[in-house]
């Protein structure tokens, strides 16, 4: 289990879950980084990109349930 208050573990579970493309609990981890220290910029940097990752994973989903609709009506 990690330390509540340890900022490089809640830092580096972050990037981990990130690199698994586990955007949503990733973003929790960094959300707890800010938490400990709410101007700690990798955290800051990293939860942006998880963000971004995760609103591109849910856009391409709607764009492929879509096309998945559109070829069963032809």
């Amino acid at each position: 289990s990690i330390d509540p208050n340890c900022l490089i573990a809640w830092l580096d579970r972050g990037g981990a879950l990130c690199n698994l493309r586990r955007y949503e609990e990733a973003i929790l981890a960094y959300d707890r980084v800010l938490m400990i220290d709410s101007t700690h910029e990798p955290a800051r940097n990293g939860k942006q990109f998880a963000v971004a990752a995760l609103m591109q994973e849910k856009n391409d989903h709607q764009r492929l349930m879509e096309i998945t609709v559109l070829n069963t009506k032809t």
